[in-house]
């Protein structure tokens, strides 16, 4: 199966980039998501060009913003602005990082995947949001396809190659991945469409019967995944929209997970997460040894050791995150903790304003409490759901999961504006 996908991925890829090169603007931006809903399962596959380490969704963004420069540019100058600050560091750090050539590659794919913020919050600005919509859901089926292949068929129902150890197929315990390849960055992904089918149903642009549909196959597929950290950012997230948003109607579907879980305790306490909850002490203890090899590493380089270096430097650090698998070496590519690999690889002065962006889009509204700033908040909790995950898990390296997360910081950066433009004018009505 898995070669067949990468067949047909080599097609996708040459008619893409044709497609984005000839539709340009308004069409281009349609046909762009469009395209992403199509090829979803091998977006985060290699290129042709693969042997340069480029992956099929940087490339598409990266072609689309080129492409369409200036069209961009027009609605988003200052989130282009934070993000070429975000660029021009890292390049300068990749220049003179451990592996420059590794940390070059690595970071144009990242880079590629910022710019699906930008090229999100022009589809917004053209009142297309509905093309966001559309790839949410499409997305979710997709995975959830997949789950029920693994269910029937085996984990060889996968879209991906099955590299990581972490999923449990050989023990009581199997751990769902979809489209991933890791049940973490399953988890995480699926917290963070949660949030966004709720925010769809708010907006009222989604119905009852649809949210209620996606919403509680969400909720099963986050237990099967057995991911403790999304799961706790789940919670957490939850909390945060119930405080600051007031109408119950809402947080209605949010409310359901904590009844679901409650109703169906006796049978999820066999299911793979409260299994592994379990084992949450060793979880701590060995990510412990990780976050203090990170620290030691980051007081050495301050300045940051250029993107995607890590498992370059670690065998210096911890010879204990260095694996002998049979004839290969397998070297961890990060520290357990997404915020100690920004830490590691950005420096401490990019990791800064990193949290400083995310506070900024995580602060509350002032003296507003209109039926779109409620429906913003609970963007703001699916995107503090994967702030908290971060703090024991890294999954960023995974495109269909920044996507979805980069959907929901574009709606907030063009919700925000919005909201900012109305309480301008309110005071000067006011005055």
């Amino acid at each position: 199966m898995l070669l067949i996908l990468k067949s047909i991925s080599f097609v996708y890829f040459f008619i893409s980039i044709l497609l984005l090169i000839i539709y340009k603007k308004k069409d281009g931006l349609r046909i762009f998501f469009i395209l992403l809903i199509i090829g979803y399962p091998f977006l985060d596959y290699h290129t042709p060009m693969g042997r340069f380490g480029f992956s099929i969704f940087p490339t598409l963004c990266w072609t689309y913003f080129i492409v369409n420069f200036r069209y961009i540019l027009e609605k988003s100058k200052k989130t282009f602005n934070i993000l070429l600050i975000i660029v021009g560091y890292n390049l300068i750090i990749s220049a003179i990082s451990v592996n420059p050539i590794i940390s070059f590659i690595n970071f144009i794919n990242f880079s590629g995947s910022l710019i699906f913020i930008l090229i999100a919050i022009r589809l917004l600005h053209n009142r297309d949001e509905q093309y966001l919509k559309i790839w949410v859901i499409a997305s979710i089926l997709i995975n959830t396809i997949f789950v029920l292949g693994q269910y029937f068929f085996g984990i060889e129902f996968s879209s991906v190659e099955l590299v990581n150890n972490n999923i449990g197929y050989e023990t009581d315990f199997f751990r769902y991945i979809g489209c991933f390849e890791d049940p973490q960055k399953f988890g995480q992904y699926i917290t963070i469409s949660l949030f966004l089918i709720i925010y769809f149903f708010s907006t009222k642009k989604l119905s009852s019967s649809v949210t209620t549909f996606m919403t509680i196959s969400l909720l099963i597929l986050i237990f099967l995944t057995g991911s403790k950290s999304p799961f706790i950012g789940l919670i957490i997230g939850i909390i945060y929209t119930i405080i600051y948003n007031l109408k119950k109607e809402y947080i209605l579907y949010m409310i359901l997970s904590v009844i679901t879980i409650y109703y169906f305790r006796d049978i999820l306490e066999d299911t793979t997460l409260f299994q592994r909850f379990t084992t949450i002490d060793e979880s701590v203890d060995e990510r412990f040894i990780f976050w203090k090899s990170a620290f030691e590493i980051s007081t050495d380089y301050p300045m940051g050791i250029g993107y995607g270096n890590y498992s370059s430097i670690i065998p210096k650090y911890d010879s204990s995150q260095v694996w002998n698998m049979g004839d290969e070496v397998i070297t961890i590519s990060h520290p357990e903790s997404g915020w100690l690999l920004f830490l590691v690889e950005f420096g401490y002065l990019l990791t800064l304003l990193l949290i400083i962006s995310t506070i900024y889009l995580l602060l509350p509204f002032k003296k507003n409490n209109s039926k779109f700033t409620k429906s913003t908040v609970i963007l703001q909790g699916g995107l503090l759901s994967v702030v908290i995950a971060l703090i024991s898990i890294y999954s960023l390296t995974d495109f269909k999961l920044s996507a979805a997360l980069f959907s929901c910081i574009a709606l907030i950066i063009y919700r925000k504006k919005i909201i900012s433009d109305l309480n301008e004018q309110t005071a000067k009505i006011s005055s």
